[in-house]
């Protein structure tokens, strides 16, 4: 339990750190992320990875908002040199659906 908490308040630290805003922590966007991260996290512990199922809407996805994939980016190198856990494209996907809200709710 406390592997995963660690795990969450880095990428966190990450996303704050990385694009420089402090997240709303009673925003949905920011309650659903944490929960994703939740689960994210007992993945990574347990070696458990998605399928990569969606490639196509990964690459629409990445082309259209490259400011909030260098934050996956970041994240995904953490996760690899710590923890020797490589991203699929699935959880990539999903941790760029997650920033682009937080990113956008920050604009607004």
């Amino acid at each position: 339990m406390n592997q995963i908490t660690e795990l969450i308040n880095t990428v966190l630290q990450i996303v704050r750190i990385h694009f420089k805003i402090d997240l709303n922590e009673e925003s949905i966007s920011y309650e659903r992320f944490l929960t994703h991260l939740k689960f994210f996290a007992a993945r990574v512990f347990d070696h458990m990875e998605y399928k990569d199922t969606m490639q196509e809407i990964y690459k629409v996805m990445v082309e259209q908002n490259e400011n909030a994939f260098s934050g996956v980016k970041k994240i995904a190198e953490y996760i690899k040199k710590q923890y020797n856990y490589k991203l699929t494209i699935d959880e990539q996907l999903y941790l760029l659906i997650h920033i682009k809200r937080i990113l956008d709710e920050q604009t607004k």
